[in-house]
């Protein structure tokens, strides 16, 4: 199906409107994400620093740290009270403690020296990282920190803390669909002047190929009328003078005709005219009487195989090949 110009319009505007509403919503979506990251990740280093210091007395002064049950509950209370995810690891990557592993499965826990913060960690004291937790399962931003006793230089074990964007995730899905509904009805709303201000753009063009079409079918009275000062008025008028002049033209070749006619019907003499390959044209009444022969008969066929008469043919011929 071939769809007009004015639905070709209309189709293509309500696309790009389309696409700049969901590129608006994502946009939008990013935004208070990004938002989000950066305020839980000052959240995640004040919550950090106090669960540093609340576990200092497990820092011995041989500067090691042990994975021992006192050590894991102490994890899961500081856990409780700063509302996240930590994670006690040894510099190898063993876990030593996790909040969110049971006292039996910690030993289970798989190594965690390849996760991008910790590796960061190890490098320069401080990594950070927004993944999902393979143990909770949820998006979680990440900071770990070295782990230094009072009177220790380098860090002897990483601090980890989780914070879940929960919260983040769960406000970015209502805003999505708060937005999706909003630009839906926005779209909508849309639909309507959409197909105005295109049938008020195109209507001139239709106009345009209508009154075209009368003049192929030979009405050359089609006149062309906008109702504005641009370019597609620019070419209405420019075909309303071509019209003015084709039908002047026609005119002007009418009369001729008609005087043309009206001489050799007048003419007492035998008149032919020919093409240049020696085809009857026009012939008068005169020559049809001469050789008894009607004007529809002989047009459009050579001259010898209409009159056959050597003469004639021969000057025929003569005249044609000095034209």
């Amino acid at each position: 199906m071939t769809l007009s110009i004015r639905w070709k319009v209309t189709i293509g505007a309500l696309l790009v409107l389309a696409c700049g509403l969901l590129i608006a919503r994502e946009l939008a979506v990013r935004s208070l994400d990004q938002q989000e990251i950066v305020q839980s990740g000052q959240i995640l280093e004040a919550r950090t620093s106090l669960v540093a210091y609340g576990l200092q007395p497990f820092l011995t002064s041989s500067g090691t740290l042990s994975s021992t049950p006192q050590l894991q509950t102490a994890v899961r209370d500081l856990s409780a009270r700063a509302l996240a995810h930590i994670t006690v690891i040894a510099l190898d990557g063993r876990v030593l403690a996790d909040s969110a592993v049971s006292d039996s499965n910690l030993a289970a826990v798989e190594n965690h020296r390849e996760r991008p913060e910790v590796l960061q960690a190890v490098a320069t004291g401080r990594g950070t990282d927004l993944h999902t937790s393979r143990t909770t399962g949820e998006r979680t931003l990440y900071l770990a920190v070295g782990l230094n006793g009072a009177n220790q230089a380098a860090p002897t074990a990483l601090l980890r803390l989780g914070l879940p964007m929960t919260t983040s995730d769960r406000e970015a899905d209502t805003l999505r669909r708060d937005l999706a509904l909003a630009f839906g009805i926005a779209f909508l709303i849309a639909v309507a002047p959409t197909v105005w201000i295109a049938r008020r753009i195109t209507k001139p063009l239709s106009d345009i190929v209508i009154a075209a079409q009368q003049l192929a079918k030979g009405d050359h009275t089609a006149r062309i009328r906008t109702g504005s000062r641009d370019e597609v008025s620019l070419l209405a008028d420019t075909l309303n003078h071509m019209t003015d002049q084709l039908r002047t033209k026609i005119d002007e070749l009418s009369e001729d005709r008609s005087q043309l006619l009206a001489m050799l019907t007048s003419m007492v003499e035998g008149v032919m005219v020919l093409d240049g390959r020696g085809r009857v044209l026009q012939i008068n009444p005169a020559l049809e009487r001469m050789f008894e022969v009607t004007r529809m008969e002989t047009r459009g066929r050579p001259c010898s195989d209409v009159f056959r008469h050597p003469q004639l043919d021969m000057l025929v011929s003569t005249v044609l090949a000095n034209a």
